[in-house]
């Protein structure tokens, strides 16, 4: 199933305050938003990249730069879940809960740890609905 050209992203609130995300499918390999969180810095978009971890795949929203060549500079990671985000409907994504206006890509902790101890960063878990629009 090919993914669609166009989808939001947010939770009910989100969606009742017209501030969900809204992405584009750019050259059918990535989605990118053209505006950031509350922690991110002028210029800077959200855009989705994969890292596979121990054989799973995640997607990962991360906040940074396009260059005019189309590469990507991230500066941190905002989300990630293992779901098919782009299909319509309920999807569980993981927070970073590190993630700052101050962080770099040298200083910004990208601990994923699902089960946090005593030194790793708190996970978070926020369902988030994918629409679809003609």
């Amino acid at each position: 199933m090919a993914k669609p050209p166009t989808i939001w992203i947010g939770t009910n609130q989100a969606f009742l305050n017209d501030y969900a995300f809204q992405y584009h499918l750019i050259s059918n390999s990535y989605y990118l938003c053209r505006t950031a969180t509350e922690t991110g810095l002028p210029n800077e978009v959200l855009f989705f990249v994969e890292v596979v971890n121990r054989g799973t795949i995640w997607h990962v929203a991360c906040e940074g730069i396009i260059h005019a060549n189309g590469s990507r500079m991230i500066r941190q990671p905002c989300f990630r879940t293992t779901e098919d985000f782009w299909e319509e409907g309920w999807h569980d994504w993981e927070c970073n809960t590190n993630r700052s206006r101050s962080g770099t890509t040298s200083t910004a902790s990208w601990n994923w740890d699902p089960a946090p101890t005593a030194t790793s960063a708190r996970v978070e878990v926020l369902s988030c609905e994918t629409r679809i629009r003609s």
